[in-house]
């Protein structure tokens, strides 16, 4: 064999099957070196690793959504601790899920002046806990004004669901 022919020791030369075999050969690379077929298959790898992309984001995706499902379970079935307003430290006010640090040491510096008497004094006085959805969200969350939540936002209830899953999705 040399350069893939077959030689005839008797004649000393190339067998018909194979110089048969070796124009086939040549005639295949030959189509597929076309520059349409090469075209084609670099159509097809761009098409497959396009693919294999959106597979991944989606598997991606799929495990964020996923993590995201398992928190929010997590995060309802977790029972919500009240916080007192008139004794908790800054540390267990800036604790409590949808207060903020800022919003903690106000209330530590308006419970200086005087003791909260209820939730209208606590929102007067307040400016972070002003707007009614974020002292709806604080009650939700578990801060309670001598022992009481604001109405209709008492901890344990739907709108602490609510207000935890729109927590967690904003910020998780």
């Amino acid at each position: 064999m040399e350069d893939g022919y077959e030689i005839d020791r008797r004649y000393n030369c190339i067998t018909k099957q194979s110089a048969k075999v070796l124009a086939e050969q040549k005639a295949l690379w030959e189509a597929a070196n076309t520059p349409e077929a090469k075209a084609a298959r670099q159509a097809e790898f761009e098409r497959r690793v396009s693919e294999s992309k959106i597979s991944l984001e989606a598997k991606a995706e799929a495990e964020a959504r996923t993590e995201r499902e398992r928190q929010w379970t997590a995060a309802e079935a977790a029972p919500i601790e009240t916080v007192e307003i008139n004794s908790a430290t800054e540390l267990q006010l800036a604790g409590l899920q949808g207060l903020s640090a800022d919003v903690a040491h106000q209330i530590l510096e308006e419970r200086t002046k005087a003791r909260f008497k209820g939730w209208d004094d606590v929102v007067r006085r307040v400016t972070g806990l002003s707007a009614a959805e974020t002292a709806v969200r604080a009650s939700a969350f578990g801060l309670t004004v001598n022992g009481r939540s604001l109405d209709s936002a008492e901890p344990d209830s739907s709108m602490a669901r609510y207000a935890r899953e729109k927590w967690l999705r904003r910020n998780g």
